[in-house]
């Protein structure tokens, strides 16, 4: 939930420092599961990895401000049963992985041929 705050917070910022954010949260996931209590500064660190003006995102960070934003995302999802970021969806399907996790392209590109084939008028 504090990562997505904090992605939030960046994003605020620029949509570019924003995106370069999230993909090093992505690709540093079990350093941020195993961060413990250093957990919101490993988060500041990547914000100024970025570029993020540290001062706004630390603020923004602290504050709380998207906390109830990401409390409302995350009652929504768990509703709609998508079971995690990222989520893609062909239509009102959800794709997941032969693992349950991100699918290939593969997989993405099948069912979209079973979409288009059960396309009325085909």
């Amino acid at each position: 939930m504090k990562a997505a705050e904090a992605t939030e917070c960046v994003f605020e910022q620029s949509a570019d420092k924003g995106w370069a954010f999230r993909d090093l949260i992505f690709r540093n996931q079990d350093q941020l599961r195993s961060s413990g209590s250093s957990f919101p500064a490993l988060l500041k660190t990547w914000a100024g990895q970025v570029g993020a003006n540290q001062a706004a995102f630390n603020s923004c960070l602290d504050s709380g401000k998207y906390s109830s934003l990401i409390q409302k995302e995350s009652a929504t999802a768990k509703e709609l049963k998508i079971p995690g970021t990222p989520a893609i969806f062909v239509g009102n399907r959800i794709v997941q992985g032969a693992s349950g996790g991100v699918p290939t392209t593969e997989e993405i590109g099948k069912v979209i041929d079973q979409a288009i084939a059960q396309k009325p008028g085909r």
